[in-house]
């Protein structure tokens, strides 16, 4: 049955959005005696004037590859493949950018915005000592950097930062930034994405993992679900 649904044809919409954005993410569920990943899905379309028109998401515990297909078809349904503009907009998870390949490979790919501030943060708090003004100043220059979309001069910054420090600690913490920089620098030209009227943030589907998933199963008590229910 399921591999007559992956070969069946593509659903068709006669909608016609001037937008079509993609949101993927994935929380945890305790589940089975543990916990268990759950992957989250939005796609939303939009009018020539930015107007909403649909919305749909879903919550799946399924394998990468099930999972982006219920994604498409979902994304399918409401009009995605009518729409001119297209994006994608995840965090840097390494199976949410093989969906956006493999399935939306048309679509503008996005960092999202927020994950990757909270990158540089957490790096200039084990560089620079947590909360001080050069660690504030350091995370901001960075931030403006990419912000305006300058991805190799803030890899530079990092990478002259490498240069100057001992520890293994905040060596460690550098050259997980750099990896993450060097893995999404396709994916941080804020500055296009702005101009194309495109979210530079996956609040969408993260509004969805907190609402979706968290107020139905992860509230005081409700440990070890079954998957059925």
């Amino acid at each position: 049955r399921r591999i007559q649904a992956l070969q069946a044809p593509l659903p068709e919409s006669t909608q016609t959005p001037a937008k079509a954005c993609v949101f993927a993410d994935g929380t945890t569920v305790h589940t089975e005696g543990e916990w268990h990943e759950i992957r989250v899905a939005t796609v939303v379309t939009e009018d020539a004037g930015g107007k909403q028109m649909a919305r749909q998401s879903r919550a799946r515990f399924l394998p990468v590859d099930e999972v982006a297909w219920v994604l498409l078809l979902m994304a399918r349904e409401i009009g995605y493949a009518n729409a001119p503009l297209r994006a994608f907009i995840a965090d840097g998870s390494h199976w949410l950018w093989r969906v956006a390949e493999q399935y939306f490979g048309s679509a503008v790919q996005i960092l999202d915005w927020y994950h990757l501030a909270e990158h540089v943060h957490k790096a200039a708090n084990i560089v620079h000592g947590e909360g001080n003004d050069e660690a504030k100043d350091w995370s901001k220059r960075l931030k403006d950097e990419l912000c305006q979309g300058h991805g190799n001069i803030a890899l530079d910054l990092v990478r002259g930062e490498l240069a100057k420090v001992r520890s293994p600690a905040k060596r460690d913490a550098l050259q997980e930034l750099q990896t993450y920089l060097e893995n999404n620098l396709s994916r941080i030209d804020y500055p296009r994405y702005r101009e194309l009227g495109l979210p530079i943030g996956s609040g969408q589907v993260e509004a969805q993992c907190k609402t979706l998933v968290g107020a139905r199963c992860k509230q005081a008590g409700m440990r070890n679900w079954t998957y059925a229910g």
